[in-house]
């Protein structure tokens, strides 16, 4: 039996509610535009084989459903029609970073302070679009530890709520003076994707989070730490990052392993350094 017409709405006026960012809520009318008109397990798998997008797009379609249903089942006591099906292959397609080499350009050749100011604070903390546009100079708060006594915090809301981001203090010093900043939501991701270009890059600010992301891990951020700085609420999320910096160090493998030395030596002879 197909849900009561005003079920959608509701579920989106619950996604208000619940103070989920517009981009999210615009995610879950996308998705729900796509819904069969009919919603039994037959039709939503029909509907799912029948997308025209990529692994990455019917994913979340799939997700989005799942959560409308379990809404529903929760709010209006009708059986999930998801419950018994299985989910499409999740794509774990490796996100895109920048090289150590492409972030220095890229900082070399910013010359608009308020620019240069946007792009260090994401790749100090991994900001989200959404959470960048809505700092204020009261954002920045002192959360001194025994160890750093300096410690800072950035506060912010964003798509998963309210969180703490630190924020290193030379940082905090750079942007201080162009926050509130002089521009809109979509003027931020203008003058990033602009900064970006005239490095010879494309991309946008979550291409910065990405490079932030992986760059935290490699530099001795364990994967707990990370999932930490970027707010994401399961770990699977993070572990991209993680299954990402194995590919740097494949080198530095190939070249200390002892038993391809051993396989690939003809003498027995030893290469371990001496003090």
């Amino acid at each position: 039996m197909p849900p009561p017409a005003p079920s959608v709405a509701s579920f989106l006026t619950s996604c208000s509610a619940r103070q989920l960012s517009p981009r999210t809520i615009e995610a879950y009318a996308w998705a729900m535009a796509k819904l069969p008109p009919d919603p039994t397990p037959d039709t939503i798998e029909a509907a799912v084989a029948a997308l025209t997008l990529s692994p990455e797009s019917r994913w979340d379609i799939w997700r989005h459903w799942r959560t409308y249903f379990r809404w529903r089942a929760r709010r209006h006591h009708i059986p999930n029609p998801m419950d018994d099906l299985y989910p499409p292959i999740h794509p774990n397609t490796p996100p895109p970073t920048l090289t150590w080499a492409q972030l220095h350009r890229l900082l070399v050749t910013t010359t608009n302070p308020t620019h240069r100011a946007i792009v260090t604070l994401i790749l100090d903390t991994g900001l989200r679009l959404g959470e960048l546009a809505g700092i204020t100079p009261d954002s920045i708060r002192p959360v001194p530890t025994p160890t750093y006594p300096d410690g800072l915090a950035l506060y912010v809301t964003g798509k998963t709520g309210a969180r703490a981001v630190p924020i290193s203090p030379q940082v905090a010093t750079t942007i201080r003076p162009y926050i509130p900043w002089a521009l809109t939501r979509a003027g931020i991701q203008t003058a990033v994707r602009r900064t970006l270009r005239a490095a010879g890059i494309n991309g946008g600010p979550h291409l910065l989070r990405h490079s932030f992301a992986l760059q935290s891990y490699l530099r001795g951020g364990d994967q707990r730490a990370v999932q930490q700085f970027l707010g994401h609420s399961s770990p699977r999320m993070t572990q991209r990052y993680v299954n990402l910096a194995i590919a740097h160090i494949i080198g530095p493998h190939r070249q200390a392993s002892p038993a391809l030395a051993l396989l690939t030596s003809d003498q027995p002879t030893s290469t371990r350094r001496t003090a």
